[in-house]
């Protein structure tokens, strides 16, 4: 497949010297569901920033479909559509309304613009709220007002911004299903989420970000399998140790004392993170964090899991 995004060596430093970004590349194919985690202040929402063209780089580099953003920035523009965390659909219009201004922003004309509108307020099921205010909407219509306006001009790649946070599970349900349903047609979906089960889920590739650089970059089975799909926690002294191992019959007969509780169970992605970089994530939006929360959650590789023989530690 053909590659649809590609960045190298993104950089933002901000007044003061402070790095968000340090030398972030990647590339994403064309048609693909990519996941970007990381914590709150890894400089997840700079890149996208970045890459959307609301922030201007310190240095590096941006193109879609072969477009650099600086030589062609108003076709490099019409491949994108941004779907931001927060809601900024304008609640005294109504949904058709949004859509329609959107659509003269971005300098489609009316009829062309209309059956647009139409076809994609169907699409999010939207249909019969056409004219109703957004702010009468509920928050997943709302979030599904804001994900078809951002496809009303067409674009190659879509971003979206936790595109579920504070959402109820149906709602998050019924976005999931929209965001697979366009993938399924071909847009390539760029996302940012806390939930891990997300990545985890729907996600084709994942790349891990921690203190402006993305620190490791995979399928969510590849990720896993890299430190070990077998996980021995173990709660003692009040801390929670992590060991992975490549079987479940190694992590049940590792040897260990004292503990108060112990679990053996599947590695999870936020497993990757904390071994990877040291911390775990951190509960945002009303996020689940899988983390043990108010301990430090020590992880440990054991000599059957392979590499990473010391322990890396954070705070939960």
């Amino acid at each position: 497949m053909s590659t649809i995004l590609s960045v190298t060596d993104l950089r933002k430093t901000f007044t003061g010297g402070v790095e968000a970004v340090r030398g972030v590349s990647l590339s994403i194919e064309a048609g693909a569901i990519f996941a970007f985690l990381g914590p709150n202040g890894a400089g997840k929402s700079t890149t996208i920033r970045m890459i959307c063209g609301l922030c201007r780089p310190t240095g590096g580099s941006i193109a879609i479909d072969g477009r650099d953003s600086g030589r062609d920035h108003a076709a490099f523009m019409r491949s994108i559509g941004l779907v931001s965390q927060h809601f900024n659909v304008d609640d005294e219009l109504t949904a058709y309304e949004n859509m329609r201004i959107h659509a003269q922003l971005c300098g489609m004309g009316g009829r062309r613009s209309a059956a647009r509108i139409r076809e994609l307020l169907d699409f999010a099921g939207l249909g019969e709220c056409r004219d109703r205010p957004a702010g009468k909407l509920s928050g997943g219509m709302r979030r599904r007002l804001q994900i078809v306006r951002a496809l009303v001009h067409e674009p190659r790649i879509l971003f979206l911004d936790e595109p579920t946070a504070g959402l109820d599970p149906m709602s998050r349900e019924r976005i999931w299903n929209l965001i697979r349903e366009l993938n399924a047609s071909g847009m390539t979906v760029f996302f940012t989420t806390h939930y891990i089960d997300e990545a985890e889920h729907y996600a084709e590739r994942v790349a891990i970000m921690h203190n402006g650089r993305i620190i490791t970059d995979g399928s969510p089975v590849a990720l896993i399998e890299g430190i070990g799909p077998w996980c021995r926690e173990a709660f003692k002294d009040g801390m929670t140790t992590r060991t992975h191992f490549r079987g479940r019959e190694e992590a049940e007969t590792a040897t260990g004392d004292g503990y108060t509780r112990l679990t053996i169970r599947r590695t999870q992605l936020e497993d990757v993170f904390i071994m990877m970089s040291g911390s775990s994530f951190e509960e945002s939006d009303g996020a689940p964090a899988r983390a043990v929360n108010g301990h430090d959650a020590h992880v440990g590789h054991g000599a059957q899991g392979g590499a990473h023989g010391n322990a890396h530690g954070g705070h939960a």
